[in-house]
């Protein structure tokens, strides 16, 4: 009405009741977030949980059929972090974080550094008795069951009708580097060189250098990862320290003047090629170190038996007990080649058709 004096005071007591009210709105208004993302969060820990159980199910069934184990001893809690990597094994870690990686591109790229980070953390956690050990395991079984290392005199391979134990072998074998805790492959590469009818070739590395168009700087196009196979026949004056303290083959022969015999060179195909890496499945599926020369030099490789109908070699990857994984919790990409068998402290495993008869030694 007009004329009727305004009541001042109404106004001000409701605009301090709202003052006084404010804080209990905040906190209701919180707490009712916060009981949002508890209910969330127990959803999510609900599916790791149930994605936990199925993983190690299908690893328990499938030790049973391969007869072989995949992992450490470990401990089973509920924290999933690596400090204590004599409780809990790297495959354990993989499988609670979630397996494969998923299907796009950046999980499976962040699932390859979790399952790197893990298994070098494992893998530091061996003594070297615990290496030494692991590693005659794996050469004697591969000294028992593949035949590219028997030699002619071997009775096994020199028996009648065995027109095929003379026949040349060309052999891919890398040196280990003890720093990165490869499996020992010096008994191998000496049974190798010790065999008459065997050819070795041992990997050398090139390290990719700016291209001529590029300013050097950490954006510019890097030249593809390359690897060549150079033939050896003596461990003590073939081989020299190269980068990363790992030995490789010289460039030139011992005479200081003719070039080192190159695999690719040669008009010929690896007949078998064994391999290092950092993690493993069962099915095969490989983790290496980051550098992709294998992966390359295996494409390279089997595009050139192709073009030339040769077969292409099997390929046996040689693994401690940390480096095998449960299948599935190897993240891979179009790039990355699985191998055809692996080589572990239980024993060997064929993971391909090819592998089956590399192993199975027929």
């Amino acid at each position: 009405v007009v004329g009727t004096p305004f009541p001042v005071h109404r106004l001000v007591s409701g605009c301090m009741h709202l003052l006084r009210s404010a804080p209990t709105l905040a906190v209701a208004a919180v707490a009712a977030r916060g009981r949002w993302a508890v209910a969330a969060s127990s959803k999510t820990a609900g599916h790791q949980h149930r994605r936990y159980h199925v993983h190690r199910g299908h690893q328990h069934r499938h030790q049973q059929t391969r007869g072989m184990a995949t992992t450490n001893a470990g401990g089973t809690g509920d924290d999933p972090s690596l400090e204590d990597s004599n409780q809990r094994s790297a495959s354990q870690v993989i499988t609670d974080r979630g397996g494969g990686g998923g299907g796009n591109v950046e999980g499976r790229q962040r699932q390859k550094a979790a399952t790197r980070k893990a298994v070098r953390q494992a893998l530091r956690a061996l003594t070297e008795e615990d290496m030494r050990a692991e590693s005659a395991s794996i050469t004697a079984h591969i000294l028992d069951a593949v035949r590219v290392f028997r030699g002619p005199t071997d009775a096994s391979a020199t028996s009648a009708g065995d027109e095929t134990a003379a026949e040349t072998v060309r052999l891919g074998l890398y040196v280990h580097c003890a720093r990165l805790r490869e499996v020992d492959t010096t008994p191998l590469l000496r049974a190798a060189l010790a065999v008459s009818h065997v050819q070795l070739f041992v990997p050398i590395v090139d390290m990719p250098l700016p291209s001529p168009d590029t300013d050097g700087s950490a954006n510019a196009a890097a030249a593809p990862p390359t690897m060549r196979f150079l033939r050896i026949s003596n461990l003590e004056d073939d081989l020299e320290l190269k980068c990363m303290g790992i030995m490789e083959p010289t460039e030139l022969e011992r005479d200081g003047v003719t070039p080192r015999h190159n695999l690719e060179a040669s008009g010929a195909p690896l007949d078998l090629l064994l391999m290092p890496g950092l993690a493993f499945d069962a099915a095969g599926n490989r983790l290496g170190r980051g550098g992709g020369y294998y992966d390359a030099f295996i494409e390279r490789h089997e595009a050139t038996c192709a073009a030339r109908g040769w077969t292409p070699p099997p390929t046996l990857a040689l693994a401690f007990s940390p480096q095998m994984l449960p299948v599935g919790a190897v993240a891979m990409e179009i790039h990355d080649r699985p191998v055809d068998a692996l080589a572990t402290p239980a024993g060997l495993v064929g993971c391909t058709p090819a592998g089956v008869t590399l192993v199975g030694g027929t």
